[in-house]
């Protein structure tokens, strides 16, 4: 392998490695926004009463356009799903208020797991800053880490967001690496939930790749071509495939066992199994045998 691809390889892999970190915007109230859906359409009434106060924004990219190439947009995921927040011309968020009503956190650590409140002493403090105790058996959704506290989602019938240490820490347990019970795997195959939450990642992963290569192409004045990831469901399984000259090829490997480690990571507490090989990542059921 040349200096150039080994240079490539090694940046992919650590680009890879860095993907449970990631910037959020926490906004106050998300409505005074206008926000697009994933097909670059106005949300729905059910897609509204996803947006509480203070949800956190996992951003995908600052500045990106819609189809149309002319309007420009921060995306984003929430819940698993990926949106758009629109900006006028002089690049401000269409229909904000004031900046006050958001906050940024950069370089924060993805957790996005549940846990179980086991005892008392757990508190969170939510946006407007009232602290209120996690009664004993609340499922809490850890969606990520800036610092020592975690920005956390209390899960009852109204989801409410806010700050919180988890300390101690014998008073939580983990219970699986989904939002909630819906989570977890149906008799039948993955849930939906599950794979849009494979999807993005592998969408993240693509939006790497892409922006590492333009980059080192730039440098090299090389044309490599851009790995991607695709993905297929049939049933209860799915194959993910890299495209391109790198399927058979051994330089992304690395990078495809960390994508692999992750969605093993979303699939803990599930009769699904991860494996990984040749430019291939199957996501099936397991047999009794294994």
């Amino acid at each position: 392998m040349g200096l150039k691809a080994t240079c490539i390889v090694l940046f992919l892999i650590s680009v890879c490695a860095a993907q449970t970190r990631a910037d959020y915007l926490i906004i106050a109230d998300p409505l005074d926004y206008t926000i697009y859906s994933q097909y670059e359409q106005p949300l729905s009434a059910r897609e509204k009463s996803e947006f509480v106060p203070y949800s956190p924004f996992r951003i995908f990219d600052k500045n990106a356009k819609l189809g149309d190439q002319i309007t420009r947009v921060l995306k984003f995921g929430f819940q698993q799903k990926t949106y758009f927040l629109l900006m006028d011309e002089d690049l401000k968020f269409t229909g904000e208020k004031s900046k006050a009503g958001r906050q940024s956190f950069k370089n924060s650590e993805v957790i996005e797991d549940t846990v179980e409140a086991v005892s008392g002493g757990l508190t969170m403090v939510s946006g407007s800053g009232r602290t209120a105790g996690i009664p004993k058996g609340t499922r809490l959704y850890r969606v990520f880490r800036s610092g020592t506290r975690y920005y956390i989602a209390m899960l009852r019938e109204r989801v409410t967001y806010g700050w919180g240490s988890l300390e101690p820490g014998g008073a939580w347990r983990k219970i699986g690496g989904g939002v909630s019970a819906e989570s977890r795997v149906r008799d039948t195959g993955l849930s939906e939930t599950l794979k849009e939450r494979i999807k993005a990642r592998l969408a993240s992963a693509n939006e790497s790749y892409k922006a590492s290569f333009s980059h080192f192409n730039s440098l090299t004045g090389d044309e490599k071509a851009v790995p991607q990831w695709r993905c297929e469901c049939s049933g209860g399984r799915m194959r993910c495939e890299l495209a391109g000259p790198y399927k058979n090829s051994d330089q992304l490997s690395e990078s495809s066992r960390f994508l692999a480690q992750d969605m093993e990571n979303m699939l803990i507490g599930t009769d699904f199994r991860v494996c990984c090989r040749n430019g291939e990542i199957v996501i099936e059921k397991r047999t009794e045998s294994q």
